[in-house]
């Protein structure tokens, strides 16, 4: 950036010497050719006057060796000339400024030899029967040039040198407070307005990077402990399974006892299977980004669930109370299924015994709205936060006797994602819990 600064510095000093210096040579050269032909015009004046005085006698007398007197007849030969041999002439009738006197009694002319380097100028009068010419030879006008402008010249390699001091100090002035913007707070180096955008596009990408990798962070640390908390629900049935299989298969286990036995080893191994199966219900939903969506009946998918579950509620005589709008939404069957029957299998699972479940399906707004309320034990307003989470329970002891594998809410929180819908908690702890979806 300093190298194009200092560049369109320089150029710029460049650009206009050569103007000045094109604006002044024209000037100049139209100054000279007309001085010296009004000089020329009052020399031939003075011969006019002589020669009218005392013929060609005063042509003869004049020792002048700069200035050149021609007389010529009309007809364009040579009469006399003080510099040349007249007799060894050539015809002037061509010349532009015999011509011009010829036709108008006055005439003027320049040629310009590129090998003499010097400027010829003719003036012509016409008298009664001849045509008198004085002429001179000068300099060209580019040599007189390069003669008096020479302090131009040396004005000129001063302003070179001093555009480029000034350009290098202009640009580091310019461009060190851009190269020392602190990149950790950028819009605390707001030297220039101009730049303001370019920081405040800064600013907002390195919020976006730190966000991004805030959030790569988490999804490593996500997946580190579902990983470890994958392993861990896994050992446990898996040590129960084998070690009451040992037992049955080393023979200590009484005749009386082997169903007892085989009992929790079922237990256990359903235990297992419905973890693993939510497992794979979870990363379905994070994998999958194009879920086909269909427009689905809300109401019987809930009686639907509400029916498979009955033998569940039945166990712990709890009753349902049902609601239910014909209501429809766009979504992905398997998705919404799985998240109405976690929020109904949880209402159970964490209910009182004899308790109840009411279900309500409702239109507000445009919005259709679910909701599913239990008089069960109830969330601390400490957990609500965290309850979504991987294997996040509540109460462990109580979640494991239920057979609940901590994914459920997960399933619910991806379900919810993948629909564009949204879910609030109202909880009291020993009253119960609401869990209201809105799609």
């Amino acid at each position: 950036m300093k190298r194009k600064i200092n560049s369109v510095i320089i150029s710029l000093v460049v650009c206009v010497i050569t103007l000045i210096t094109i604006v002044s040579s024209i000037s100049f050269s139209s100054i000279y050719e007309k001085n010296e032909i009004i000089e020329l015009q009052n020399e031939c004046s003075l011969v006019i006057k002589g020669y009218e005085l005392d013929d060609i006698s005063y042509l003869e007398s004049i020792e002048d060796s700069s200035l050149r007197v021609t007389l010529i007849d009309l007809e364009g030969n040579v009469i006399f000339d003080n510099q040349l041999d007249e007799s060894e002439m050539e015809n002037h009738a061509s010349r532009e400024e015999f011509k011009e006197a010829k036709e108008n009694g006055y005439g003027i002319s320049k040629r310009y030899s590129s090998s003499l380097l010097k400027t010829f100028y003719y003036v012509a009068y016409k008298l009664d029967n001849n045509i008198i010419r004085v002429s001179k030879v000068a300099d060209s006008t580019l040599y007189i040039l390069f003669i008096n402008l020479w302090p131009l010249y040396i004005v000129a390699i001063v302003l070179i040198i001093c555009s480029i001091l000034l350009g290098f100090l202009l640009s580091k002035k310019i461009v060190d407070p851009i190269n020392n913007i602190n990149l950790e707070h950028p819009l605390e180096n707001n030297k220039y307005k101009e730049i303001e955008p370019l920081l405040i596009r800064i600013e907002a990408q390195k919020n976006e990077l730190m966000k991004e990798n805030e959030e790569v962070l988490n999804a490593s640390k996500v997946r580190q402990e579902f990983t470890s908390n994958v392993s861990h629900e896994l050992k446990t049935p898996l040590h129960v399974i084998s070690g009451y299989a040992e037992l049955i298969k080393e023979g200590i286990v009484k005749d009386s006892d082997v169903k007892e036995f085989g009992e929790k080893i079922y237990s256990e191994a359903s235990r297992m299977s419905k973890l693993v199966e939510d497992i794979m219900k979870i990363s379905k939903l994070e994998s999958d980004k194009d879920f086909e969506k269909t427009q689905l009946k809300l109401k019987n998918i809930v009686v639907a669930i509400v029916d498979s579950l009955m033998i569940e509620a039945d166990k712990k005589n709890v009753k349902f109370k049902l609601s239910l709008n014909d209501c429809s939404i766009s979504g992905n069957y398997d998705s919404i299924y799985s998240l109405i029957f976690n929020l109904v299998d949880n209402a159970i699972k964490y209910n009182k015994t004899n308790g109840k479940i009411t279900i309500k399906l409702q239109e507000v707004s445009n919005n259709v709205i679910l909701s599913v309320k239990d008089t069960g034990i109830g969330i601390p307003k400490e957990d609500l936060d965290r309850i979504f989470e991987r294997f996040y329970r509540v109460d462990k002891s109580r979640s494991k006797d239920s057979g609940g594998t901590g994914l459920g809410l997960a399933i619910v929180k991806h379900s919810l994602i993948v629909n564009n819908a949204t879910i609030k908690v109202e909880s009291e702890l020993k009253k119960g819990s609401t869990f209201i979806v809105t799609f």
